[in-house]
Parts: C-alpha cells; structure tokens; sequence
C-alpha cells in the first residue's frame, strides 16, 4: 500500500513537471525578444529539470527502501 501510494505521488509530480516545461516553453516562445521574459522562462525550465532530478532519485530511494523491507520481511 505504502509503495503504491509513493508511486502515485511521484507520478503526480512527474506530470506536474511536464506541465512547468510546456509553460517555460510557451513563455520563451511568446517573449518576443523581451529579455525578461527569456530569463523568467529559463529559469522556470531549470528549476523544472532540478525538480526532475529530485524527484528521480526519490524515486529510486523509495523504491530501493520499499525492496530492501519485503526482502527482508520475506
């Protein structure tokens, strides 16, 4: 139950970071040159992939601890 629900929640985040690229995306698209909006948009798709990363490894985390437990519960 515990790892069905830990993977449903990073499956959440996981959609949840596609929506924060496509939005970088479209604010870098409709910047038409205006620096700010270029530099507000780069770092919202940094910030997305650092997301990403983060939630990667708790992800393998989680899933090496929920292993590790019905292995040893076996």
């Amino acid at each position: 139950l515990f790892a069905l629900l830990i993977q449903s929640l990073l499956g959440i985040l996981g959609l949840v970071f596609v929506v924060l690229i496509i939005y970088g995306g479209v604010e870098w698209m409709t910047a038409m040159g205006a620096n700010e909006k270029v530099v507000k948009a780069k770092k919202i798709i940094i910030n997305s992939v650092i997301g990403l990363v983060i939630i990667i490894l708790a992800y393998a985390i989680a899933n090496f601890v929920i292993m590790a437990l019905n292995t040893a519960t076996k």
